[in-house]
């Protein structure tokens, strides 16, 4: 029989707070309250399972470091600690993550407890927000194509990436801007519905993009159209019907702060830095919503 581990840890940082609260409600406080449901749930489930659960807030490889992001590296305390090497298998489970229940009578009854706990966080979004960006860098490639880019994430680097030929010559920057949403929009909604399958319910699916004429196509449809864009054909306003179901919301999101850029130009200085740090999940998506609104103040 093999022998299974869970492994968990939370370490706070005063950079965290720097980040801003959360519906007026104090980050590292929020943190620490998601963290203690999250370890009654995986101790209960590794107690149902046969597993042993392992939960740390002592930091190991990181001691001394003042970069926030090092704390990223204590995952790697399951490759490196030998005190793991006895298990067949190790599961690293971040702590804002709470097994789903309700399968079982048995595992009904043993987590009780942790479901009152999770009823307390229902109106705090702290997980399960979508968020997609596509890009387009118009006539790029010797053919006069578009290059198309796009990523999908779930609040802290990146799910998915995709950098690509457009499929179709377009005739302006807007129309580009248009293939692209319509040939990356399936990878977003495929990700939506397997973590529907999966039992979770998304609570927001943005789609962000550059070019407020291409977003008014996409929303309004033939309505938006001029004479210059009638040669669409009328597949790629599918996105239109995608929207009206309320599968996805499409919002405006400034260029320099577009992490979809990324993968249809090279980039350098700044910008590059600036989005390799989402990219990389170095910085959560959270901050990129913040950088948006304080501009538009």
């Amino acid at each position: 029989m093999s022998k299974n581990a869970i492994f968990q840890y939370m370490i706070t940082s005063d950079v965290v707070d720097q980040r801003g609260d959360i519906k007026g409600r104090n980050r590292s406080e929020l943190y620490q309250e998601c963290a203690s449901i999250s370890r009654k749930s995986f101790e209960a489930y590794a107690d149902l399972i046969c597993a042993d659960h392992h939960y740390s807030d002592k930091r190991v490889f990181t001691e001394g470091h003042g970069c926030s992001t090092s704390l990223l590296y204590e995952c790697l305390r399951v490759i490196y600690d030998p005190m793991f090497d006895k298990y067949d298998n190790v599961l690293f489970v971040d702590t804002d993550i709470v097994v789903k229940y309700g399968r079982t009578e048995d595992l009904e009854r043993r987590t009780s407890e942790h479901n009152n706990d999770y009823s307390k966080l229902e109106n705090v979004e702290l997980r399960l927000m979508m968020y997609s960006f596509v890009d387009s860098s118009y006539a790029v490639h010797d053919n006069m194509r578009s290059h198309t880019g796009g990523l999908v994430s779930f609040g802290i680097g990146a799910a998915h990436t995709r950098s690509t030929t457009s499929k179709i010559n377009v005739k302006s920057a807007t129309e580009s801007e248009l293939v692209s949403a319509s040939e990356y929009l399936p990878y977003t909604l495929w990700f939506k519905h397997f973590m529907e399958e999966q039992g979770y319910k998304i609570k927001d699916n943005v789609l962000y993009q550059d070019n407020k004429s291409a977003i008014l196509m996409e929303i309004n449809g033939r309505n938006s159209c001029t004479g210059n864009s009638r040669h669409i054909n009328i597949r790629y306003f599918w996105m239109k019907d995608r929207i009206d179901n309320k599968e996805v919301r499409v919002e405006y999101l400034p260029t320099h702060i577009m992490l979809a850029d990324y993968f249809t130009k090279p980039l350098q200085g700044s910008q590059f830095r600036l989005l390799r740090e989402f990219i990389m999940g170095w910085r959560p998506l959270s901050d990129i919503v913040l950088l948006k609104e304080n501009e538009s103040k």
